[in-house]
């Protein structure tokens, strides 16, 4: 294990500008990797469907949740980090998880059906949502990246700032019930993200000791 010592000045609201400049910068170039088993897909893509995602209704609705929670409940991490220190060492986590996630991408492709994304209800929403979907290939499904990385920031969020952590813990579970309502993913997906989230901040905690 390493321990890090931050003697770092006490942060002001530059910092947290910064911090938060910072952080939307990291999330632009973390995207490239992402979409990168998208763009070159190594093997076949299959689909996860059960009955149970049948049982699901689709709402175009909760794509407000879906990346209007999602990337808000990131930034926040700005405002929670302690010092720089902490802030490097979030960033670096979430690109261990981004890359554990690629890998199961190009290892085993998994995507939701086509038919899932035909839009069927007129509104802002369904625009919103056509937006996100025109961005976002329909593989890359299976684990949630979405779940993974909201259980990640959840988990932070606890540690630096526990004593707001009973509304932090509800984030992952709203964007599972997004990204479900939304047909970005399937139910099989949602459990793995939360394990990967979990086991990645495990393993930061565990290789290095926040003070």
């Amino acid at each position: 294990m390493v321990e890090i010592i931050d003697s770092s000045h006490m942060l002001n609201g530059f910092d947290r500008f910064f911090m938060l400049v910072l952080i939307a910068t990291v999330i632009v170039g973390y995207y490239q990797v992402y979409f990168l088993p998208q763009k070159h897909r190594l093997l076949k893509a299959r689909s996860f469907e059960t009955k149970l995602d049948s049982l699901i209704k689709y709402n175009p609705r909760w794509v407000w949740m879906y990346s209007g929670l999602y990337y808000p409940a990131i930034l926040i991490i700005g405002f929670c980090v302690p010092s720089w220190v902490q802030l490097v060492y979030v960033i670096m986590s979430a690109g261990a998880l981004l890359l554990l996630h690629c890998t199961i991408f190009f290892l085993m492709p998994v995507q939701v059906p086509i038919h899932w994304r035909k839009p069927n209800n007129p509104g802002l929403s369904q625009k919103a949502l056509n937006f996100v979907q025109g961005i976002d290939d329909r593989c890359n499904s299976f684990p949630s990246m979405h779940v993974g990385v909201a259980m990640l920031i959840d988990l932070y969020i606890h540690k630096f700032v526990p004593e707001v952590y009973p509304l932090g813990m509800l984030v992952p579970i709203i964007i599972a019930i997004s990204a479900l309502k939304t047909k970005q993913h399937f139910v099989v997906d949602i459990l793995p993200g939360v394990i990967t989230g979990y086991s990645v901040f495990k393993l930061w905690e565990y290789l290095f000791i926040f003070v």
